[in-house]
């Protein structure tokens, strides 16, 4: 959902339930939609600095988490449906897809319109926020068919192509690429369409997908696989160490999920997504039970703006679109770190873009041990640069199945989510030059 840190700016700020809405969706236009019964307040727009640009509306009437310059990750709350919610500022490290997930409207802003660049080494506000509800979910697609590397492969001469990986992955569809050549197709499932995952792609991401060189794509393909993680801590309440120690598997599920749809496509080369905790930022060092760096260096009291515990800028790690080029981080005391989770205390919903996932922390931890986090994952696919999906104007059509993005109607990512995810995969594959 919803909220840039770390060096992000917003994109897409949506939420759940929503009527629909006349206006049109594409990543030029900057709109809010009236749901349930709430009356929308008109988005202001604030910026931030952090290295690309995407103007996020930003409206008032709500406790605020973080926004400035200089933090990773921070969002101006907001009032939507009668219900409390941050809405994301801007910054320019990137721009964001995002949604509000709990409450009942619907503000989208696009990246693409206003990327301002900038070379400072500034963080995100809130990009995108997700309202991921707990209710039961249908479970469709991806789970059920999940495949091995003899993934279903269509179409004359390309039903030999492989792949040349050997992780499991989710069938590969029609495949449309030359034999020999790396793995690409088109849906055949009754899920979603290639018009319709086309029609995601034009209106929805787009250039914000093509010009973003931060996605968690790029981080992971700069890591090898492996992602770098700072927890900030917004709560008052104590951590104890065994909870901590298991946000490492936790976010390890949720990336697995996701790399199912990347495995052998387009020449993936990453089986697993490894994630490494380097650093745990509290406002104070007694929030935690431990005191050694087993897990992590402790950052106590370096506070954003709006004294939101945050890792040092300088160890932020992200594409700087003012140079060009990734931030430096040789001033970094710890290790560097790729994203953040954000468990914020009392939040309702979620953000989350290329900057990493601010969520509820109060849900987090109720949920820690299921293989999917609902909100955690959905703010993933922020990450990725995928939208929300809640009214119809926001959809390629009224009747489209469940998708994890469309918070509250699957648990799981499904089919949908998966080709959207590899549509936007090949819209940036030419900068890694995988064979």
């Amino acid at each position: 959902s919803g909220s840039s840190e770390g060096g992000v700016s917003p994109g897409y700020d949506m939420s759940l339930e929503c009527s629909g809405s006349d206006e049109d969706m594409n990543p030029d236009n900057d709109y809010s939609l009236e749901c349930s019964g709430s009356d929308e307040e008109e988005p202001s727009v604030s910026t931030s600095t952090a290295g690309s640009s995407n103007t996020t509306p930003s409206t008032t009437t709500a406790p605020t988490t973080s926004s400035e310059s200089e933090d990773q990750g921070s969002s101006d709350t907001a009032t939507s449906g009668g219900i409390e919610e941050p809405t994301p500022a801007t910054s320019t490290e990137s721009s964001g897809t995002g949604d509000q997930g709990w409450s009942q409207a619907t503000q989208i802003s696009s990246a693409s319109s206003s990327n301002t660049e900038s070379s400072s080494n500034t963080a995100p506000s809130p990009e995108s926020s997700s309202n991921t509800a707990q209710s039961s979910a249908t479970q469709e697609g991806s789970d059920a068919t999940q495949g091995g590397s003899d993934a279903t492969q269509q179409g004359g001469s390309d039903a030999t192509q492989t792949s040349t990986s050997t992780g499991k992955h989710a069938p590969f569809g029609t495949v449309t690429s030359k034999s020999g050549g790396c793995v690409i197709g088109d849906p055949d499932t009754n899920a979603i369409s290639t018009k319709d995952v086309n029609w995601i792609f034009e209106n929805r991401m787009g250039v914000n997908q093509t010009n973003n060189k931060n996605w968690i794509f790029d981080h992971i393909v700069k890591g090898k696989g492996t992602l770098n993680y700072c927890v900030r801590w917004d709560s008052t309440q104590k951590l104890s160490k065994t909870v901590a120690s298991q946000f490492k598997a936790m976010l390890e599920r949720q990336y697995a999920a996701w790399n199912r749809w990347l495995i052998g496509y387009g020449c993936w080369p990453y089986d697993e997504i490894k994630v490494n905790m380097v650093g745990f930022a509290v406002k104070d060092a007694s929030l935690l039970d431990w005191k050694d760096d087993s897990l992590g260096t402790i950052y106590a009291g370096d506070l954003d703006a709006e004294g939101v515990p945050q890792c040092p800028q300088t160890c932020y790690n992200f594409f700087d679109n003012g140079p060009k080029t990734w931030s430096d981080t040789s001033a970094c005391k710890g290790e560097p770190f790729d994203l953040s989770l954000w468990p914020k205390q009392g939040l309702e919903g979620g953000f989350g873009y290329d900057w990493g996932q601010e969520v509820n922390l109060e849900n987090m931890l109720q949920t820690l041990d299921q293989e999917i986090l609902h909100i955690v994952c959905h703010e993933i696919g922020h990450g990725f640069g995928l939208p929300d999906f809640y009214s119809d104007a926001e959809k390629p059509s009224k009747d489209m199945g469940p998708a994890i993005m469309m918070a509250g109607s699957s648990m799981t990512v499904t089919d949908i989510d998966g080709w959207m995810l590899r549509r936007g995969y090949e819209s940036v594959r030419d900068r890694y030059s995988f064979k």
